[in-house]
C-alpha cells in the first residue's frame, strides 16, 4: 500500500485563484481531503501527469469521474508523490509527471465551480464538452488518443493509498 502525506500551513502566505481538470480518487482518513490526478499537455500532444489535493467540506466532489474544479488554493507539501508515480507505471502508461519543489502542491480548499465532465475518459468527446477547453482537457484528450484501450479510472479506484494529513 502507498503511503501519502499532506502538510498545509494553518495561516497562508500566498493564494491563488486556479482552473483544474482532474479525476479524484481517493479520501483521507478524516474524509474532508481528495487526492486528484490532473493530465495537462505542457507541449502539442502532451501528457503530463500531476497530482492536487482538494479540501472537500461538504462532499460535493464525485469521486472516479473527470471533473472540472475552480477555486482558491494554496500550497502545501505531498510526500510520497515520486513513489505514487512509479506505482502508477505498474499499471497505465506514464510518459511523464511533476512534482513542484519540495513535493510542494496546491491544496484548493474553496471551491468556487465544480462542473462533472464525463464518467468514463473513453467518451469523452471535444464536441460534447461543457467546460471551457483548456489545458488540462487537452491533456486528458491526447492521453485516451495515444492510449485509447486504457481504464484510468478502473485503475484509479483499485489503487489502496493511505493518505495522512499533517497540519
Amino acid at each position: 500500500m502507498l503511503a501519502l502525506q499532506l502538510v498545509y500551513p494553518r495561516i497562508a502566505k500566498e493564494k491563488f485563484i486556479i482552473s483544474e481538470v482532474g479525476i479524484p480518487f481517493t479520501l483521507s482518513d478524516d474524509g474532508y481531503f481528495k487526492l486528484v490526478l490532473t493530465c495537462f499537455a505542457d507541449v502539442e500532444g502532451g501528457r503530463v501527469f500531476e497530482l492536487l489535493v482538494v479540501y472537500d467540506k461538504y462532499d460535493e466532489v464525485p469521486l472516479h469521474k473527470l471533473v472540472h474544479i475552480d477555486g482558491e488554493a494554496i500550497i502545501g507539501h505531498l510526500y510520497g508523490q515520486e513513489d505514487f508515480f512509479n506505482y502508477l507505471k505498474n499499471y497505465i502508461p506514464v510518459d511523464k509527471y511533476v512534482i513542484g519543489k519540495r513535493d510542494s502542491v496546491f491544496i484548493i480548499y474553496e471551491i468556487a465551480n465544480l462542473v462533472t465532465i464525463c464518467e468514463d475518459l473513453r467518451n469523452l468527446k471535444l464536441n460534447a464538452l461543457n467546460v471551457p477547453l483548456t489545458r488540462g482537457i487537452i491533456g486528458w484528450i491526447n492521453y485516451i488518443t495515444r492510449n485509447p484501450a486504457v481504464d484510468v479510472i478502473r485503475v484509479l479506484k483499485e489503487i489502496k493509498v493511505k493518505f495522512m494529513v499533517k497540519d
